[in-house]
Formats: structure tokens, sequence, C-alpha cells
């Protein structure tokens, strides 16, 4: 018994199966035959296989289950045109080259047209798995392909040229795949032609590896949950537009490019990468922009487009996307709450700067106050207040959109979110250390909401590295997770192999003197002392980077330098005033050095000339041996009276003092702050 019931089951199952089954025919257009008979022709489930050739039709598809298979086939306007689904749908006698539509389609009235596309407002039954591929077409006046009520529509692999409404419009419909089509208008009158790509559907569409050009809107996003990935959009005005009130959009690792000069200046999202006005929960991550206008902007619809009714931008995420050659990086003019990444780091990162305006104030050029007098002794420096004020509108500056940062901003950065950043130029590198003390406190105890007191970052920390490619702006080249192999070649031209083992050295040791630097060092030297640029590199070397030390050794060696010039060009005096000859040179040479252009030296002050800052004139034999006698009447004197002679100061003990006044003149001869840069 059971083996008979089994053995019924499986028969059933038979039978459902192959009733379930859909026949699969292929339909091979002809020549001279049109591609329109085919498709009036076809099953559901049939294929139609069109061979190479110019179509001079319009095509509709009512039958689900069609796939249109086209070898280099080309589609252009006919005569005369009849009307179907997509008659008017994008306004007063548009057409469309490919129009696949369901059944007892309701649209909006034509007299409620509001320029874009009439919309769907209900959907009888969907038109069920089309798919066009491998067609060219080309200059019809309205669309070049619309699906109307479609599910599972697939687009793929075609080639769309100058339709003046819509290169691909998908509207009521749901699941639709649209990838790998090459969508453009005629350049140079794209004003002319509206969008690439559109989706006003249901739900689920995704729209994916096309190349779309030359239209006002690249794409146009009406969609709730659209996914829009790796497109390429450029020679457009707005690269991908998110229309008011659409929900959870994802656009992702697009690359979008190229605003045409053409393009409104006064309207931020008609000029623009993507433009989200009034969406909401928009993500946009990943994406490359370059030499655009503008590339992100978010604001609220003002309600012109929507019956009056405002709709607030909010709950919108852009994170993680590489900028270049883009007027401004983000704008936005919401009253919602939006997540924008690359503005909480920027905030976060003045924030920083704000709490610890101590250390960052050190780094700012703030110009002396308006002298009363012009005598050359009436210098004075700018006070605190002053400080303060530079550094609260130097910030107030940096806290806004498209504001670009420097050297000061990264090392706030790295400190701030405990990373190291590597940055290449050319054919060197350097590092920026995310290293600050445990715990450390900000100026501001009230500090900021946001932060409070920053923590010691634990483990070893992640390394960003940026390059500044073209001396323009910085951008990332490696994601921060990794993976993190060789070095990234960012030179005009390729590294030579002694480069890329400077640059390696470079980063291993984590040693570089920056211009400023030497500009700091350089300033921080007394007048009189000159030193060759080259100099002050290698004492910074020696230094590590650490300004203040490297002031000193330069002040030290050039004092040694004095003092050496002195013993070999002037002669030695006894207590009684006689010339002793250097008995060493004489045993050396037999005679003394001559002194030619080659190894002639700029004669240096001594040291006790150099404390006051002007130019000293050296004494004389006569007024050194005057000066000694006296020092040693002086000597005697205090000896005779019990207690040592310290009447006179020594030309050393001037030097020290006047080096430290020296030194006292720049704020960078403190060790403070050249640490977190490992130079």
């Amino acid at each position: 018994m059971n083996y008979f019931f089994k053995n019924l089951l499986l028969l059933l199952s038979l039978l459902t199966s192959l009733s379930l089954c859909r026949p699969h025919r292929t339909i091979n257009v002809k020549p001279g035959g049109t591609i329109q008979s085919a498709i009036d022709l076809a099953k559901p489930g049939t294929t139609i296989v069109v061979p190479p050739g110019i179509y001079t039709e319009q095509l509709s598809i009512t039958t689900p289950h069609i796939t249109l298979i086209g070898h280099n086939s080309i589609l252009t306007p006919p005569s005369t045109f009849k009307n179907n689904t997509c008659t008017n749908l994008a306004g007063s006698g548009t057409q469309a080259g490919i129009c696949i539509s369901g059944s007892k389609i309701v649209l909006q009235d034509l007299k409620d047209f509001n320029g874009e596309h009439l919309k769907v407002l209900s959907v009888g039954k969907s038109i069920k798995g089309t798919t066009i591929t491998g067609f060219s077409i080309k200059n019809f006046g309205g669309l070049g392909i619309a699906i109307v009520g479609g599910e599972n529509t697939v687009i793929n692999g075609n080639t769309v040229t100058s339709s003046s409404q819509y290169g691909v419009l998908t509207v009521g419909s749901e699941n639709t795949r649209i990838s790998n089509n090459i969508v453009s208008s005629v350049p140079g009158v794209f004003q002319f032609y509206f969008i690439g790509i559109c989706m006003d559907d249901r739900s689920s569409v995704s729209i994916s590896h096309n190349d779309i050009s030359s239209y006002f809107i690249g794409l146009c996003v009406q969609t709730p949950r659209a996914n829009i990935y790796e497109n390429y959009v450029h020679g457009v005005c707005a690269g991908a537009f998110v229309d008011p009130g659409v929900e959870g959009a994802r656009i992702r690792r697009n690359r979008f490019a190229d605003t045409l000069p053409t393009c409104p200046t006064d309207t931020p999202v008609f000029s623009s990468g993507v433009s989200i006005s009034g969406g909401i929960g928009t993500l946009v991550e990943g994406n490359r922009f370059e030499k655009l206008r503008n590339g992100v902007v978010i604001v609220d619809d003002d309600g012109g487009d929507n019956g009056g009714v405002k709709v607030v931008a909010r709950g919108n995420v852009v994170l993680g996307n590489w900028f270049k050659g883009v007027g401004v990086d983000l704008v936005v003019n919401s009253t919602g709450r939006n997540v924008d990444r690359a503005t909480t780091i920027r905030l976060r990162t003045t924030s920083y700067m704000r709490r610890h305006s101590s250390y960052f104030k050190l780094f700012l050029s703030v110009p002396p106050p308006t002298r009363k007098t012009r005598s050359s002794s009436s210098t004075t420096l700018p006070n605190e207040d002053t400080i303060d004020r530079v550094f609260q509108d130097y910030i107030k500056r940096m806290e806004k959109p498209g504001v670009y940062g420097d050297n000061l901003e990264i090392v706030a950065f790295a400190r701030c979110y405990g990373v190291d950043v590597k940055i290449y130029q050319r054919e060197f590198a350097y590092l920026v250390s995310g290293e600050r003390d445990a715990g450390e406190e900000s100026d501001d105890d009230a500090g900021n909401s946001m932060l409070g007191k920053e923590e010691p970052v634990v483990g070893e920390r992640k390394v960003m590295h940026i390059a500044y490619h073209d001396w323009e702006h910085y951008s990332s080249v490696r994601n921060i997770d990794g993976p993190h192999k060789g070095l990234p070649n960012v030179s005009p031209k390729p590294l030579t192999e002694e480069g890329r083992q400077k640059q390696q050295k470079v980063l291993e040791e984590g040693v570089v003197i920056m211009p400023w630097m030497e500009d700091v060092v350089e300033k921080s030297l007394p007048g009189d002392c000159i030193v060759t640029k080259q100099k002050i590199r290698e004492a910074l070397e020696k230094s590590k980077g650490d300004v203040g030390l490297a002031v000193s050794k330069l002040l030290d060696a050039a004092e040694a330098d004095a003092e050496a010039e002195e013993a070999e060009v002037e002669p030695d005096i006894d207590a009684e005033g006689e010339k002793v000859a250097s008995k060493e040179k004489e045993e050396n040479t037999g005679r003394k050095k001559p002194i030619n252009d080659d190894n002639r030296q700029k004669k240096k002050p001594p040291p006790y000339a150099r404390q006051t800052g002007n130019k000293a004139k050296r004494e004389t034999a006569r007024e050194r041996k005057e000066r000694q006698q006296k020092e040693k009447i002086e000597k005697k004197k205090a000896k005779a009276n019990g207690s040592s002679g310290s009447g006179v100061t020594s030309g050393k003990d001037s030097k020290g003092s006047g080096a430290t006044a020296t030194s006292a003149n720049t704020p960078m001869s403190s060790n403070e702050g050249i640490k977190t840069l490992h130079v």
C-alpha cells in the first residue's frame, strides 16, 4: 500500500513539474524582416535573435518572459509612430524606442504633467522577465528605453544615444536591473537632454556599471532603497539626484567627474556629483569625485515641485568618499540631522585644536600691532588677546566645509584620532605621529561633549597613507584597515631604486626635515650669524627635528668657528705686550698659510660682539692688550681684598646669555610640539 502511494505521489509531482515548464523557443529575425513582427509572434519564454543592421522601427513588448538579443543591431525612429503605453510618458508627443509595459496601466493625466514624466497610479498586471541586450537605440525624441509596470526586467549591454528626455526610464516597476549600458547625448547640446537613467519604481531597483554622459542629470533616484553602484557619470551637471522623500537609497563606489562649465553656478544641487534634495536615509559611500564644482550637496526641498509640501533632508550618511579637484567637497544646507563623516571629522579635529589651543597657537603667524613710532627700537610683540583672536578666527574658518587643511590640521587629526599619518610627496615621505600623552587634559575644562578628555590609544596605532599628488589636494592612497604592502608610487616619473630606498629609509626611521622647520631655525638665529640652508638641515637631522636643539648646535658651531678664526688670524699677546708667533704653525708648514679664494672664509664677529645683535668692531691687538692688563689689575686688587673679581664679564659668559635670549625669541625653541612630528 505504501509503495502504491509513493509511486502515485511521484507521478503527480512529475506531471505538475511538466505543466509548469515554459516552452523555450528561439525566433531569428531574417534579413528584411522586422523585430516587431517577431515580438508579436513570440510566446512567453521566447528568445528573439536580431542580426546586425539598421532597423527603423519602434518596439512594444507586452508579452512576459521575452528575451531580445541584438548583435550590433541599431534601432532608429520610424517616420510615423504607433501609440502605446509609453506615448506621452515624458511629455506630450514623446515616444520610446523600446516600450516594455504591463497591462491595465493607469497613468497620471497629461494635464498634470510636471515637466519630468507621468506617474504610474496603478498596475493591473506586471510584465515579468523581459531582457533587452545588444542594441543601439539612437535619436528617439522622448525616451530610448521605457519600462512601465515591469517585474524582474533586465536592461544590459545596450547603447542609448541622444534620447532627448530620458535615456532609460523605469516607472511603476519592481526589481529592475539596468547594467553595463552606455547612455549619452550629443556633447555640447546637453541642456536639451534631460536625464540619462531615471528610476521611479515601486521598489528594488539596481543600477550598476553604466557609463552616462552629456545629460543635465546623470541618474535620477525616485525609488526607495534603490541600489546604485560602480557607474561612471561624467560631463553632466548633477551626477545623481535623490528626490524629496525618497528613503534608503544607496549610492556606492561610483565615479562622478567633470562638471561642465555651462552648468548653473547659483544652484549647487545642479552642479554636483551627488545631490540629495529632501532625501531620507541616503548612504553615499566609497565614491570617487573628480573635477566637480561641488562634491555632495544635501539640502531641504522647498516643496516647489511637491505641492508646496517641504521635505527636510535627514538621516543621510556621507562617508569614505574620495575627492580630487573638487571646488567644495560637501555642501549641507539642511535643518535635519545628517551624518556626514567628513564634517564630523572636520569638527572633531577643530574641537581638539580649540581644547589644546596653547599648543596650536604656537604655529600661527600673528602679525604685530601697528607701531606708534617708526623707530627701529620700538618693536611691539602681539599680546595674548591678539593671538587668541587670530586663533579663534582661524578655527572658525577651518570649521567651514570646503576649506582645505594643512600640516597643522593633520597633526591635530592624528592626535585626536590616535592614528599615524604617512604623507608621500614626490620622492620622499614623512610621518605625523598620533601619539599623545596618557589622559592629556584640554585647555578648556568645559571641553566639548563630543570628545571630552582624550584617552591614550591602546596597542598599535593604525596608519593612514595620504599623498600630495599634484600639489593641490591630499588624497588617501590606502584603506586604513589594509592591506599595506609596498610603497605607493606617487611621482610623476617612476621612482629610481635610489629614490625608493631613500623613501623606505625615511619611513622606517620616521625622520624628515620640513621646510617650516628650516625657516624657524633661520629666523631664530641672530642677524649676524650667517648659516647656509645645508647646515641648518644638517643640524635639524642631528637633532632629530628638535628645533631648539638645532639652534643651540648652530650657535655653538658659529662660536667655535669664530674662535678658531681669531686664533688663526690674530697673534697672541703675552702679559708684557710682546707678540708671540705660532710655533706650531711654523713647525708644521714653515710659513704662514696663504689666503686665497679657495680657502678664504667669511670672518665672523667674536662671541662677545654677537650678544649685542649689532655689528661690532673687532679688537685691535693694542686694545686687547689694554683690556687684558686691566683684567689682571682688577684680579690683583680683588685678591688683595680677599674676594674674587667679578666686575668683568668674559666673552664666553656673554655668549651664553645672548644665545639664551635669542632662543627665547621663538616659541619653537621648546621641545614640546616637535615630538609629535617624527622628523
